[in-house]
């Protein structure tokens, strides 16, 4: 008689799971701003010059708004890293975008637990994965 196991369900860690979900969230967001650089008007961004940027910063948001489209857009290098997001210019643009009503409600939402689980990871996975942009 043949022995039979059980089949391996494959499951991630977590922040393996979080960050599969961000290289085709950023690559989603890159391609919808279209080398537009959010809070300063740069344009053309290209490679890696182009990066996906959070405002809040993405370090304190929970993960449930770590994936939120109104959250993240394209910005440029010196922006995203050498002035820390340039938060100033990108909420006030967010304010004009959005409402200044929403830009507090996630400003109030920062700190505070709010997590994905493994299987909302694996939807965004989805999602996202095959999400094409033109």
């Amino acid at each position: 008689m043949k022995k039979t196991y059980p089949s391996k369900v494959s499951k991630q860690t977590k922040p393996k799971l979080k960050k599969k979900v961000w290289k085709f969230f950023a690559k989603f967001i890159k391609a919808r701003d279209k080398g537009f650089c959010y809070p300063c008007p740069a344009k053309g961004c290209v490679k890696q010059n182009y990066q996906a940027g959070h405002y809040p910063p993405g370090s304190v948001l929970p993960e449930k708004e770590y994936f939120n489209e109104k959250l993240v857009h394209g910005q440029c290098f010196h922006c995203n890293i050498n002035l820390s997001g340039n938060p100033v210019a990108y909420r006030k643009r967010l304010i004009i975008d959005y409402g200044v009503a929403f830009v507090e409600e996630m400003e109030n939402k920062c700190g505070k637990p709010d997590k994905l689980s493994h299987m909302e990871l694996q939807t965004l996975i989805t999602q996202y994965g095959n999400t094409k942009v033109e």
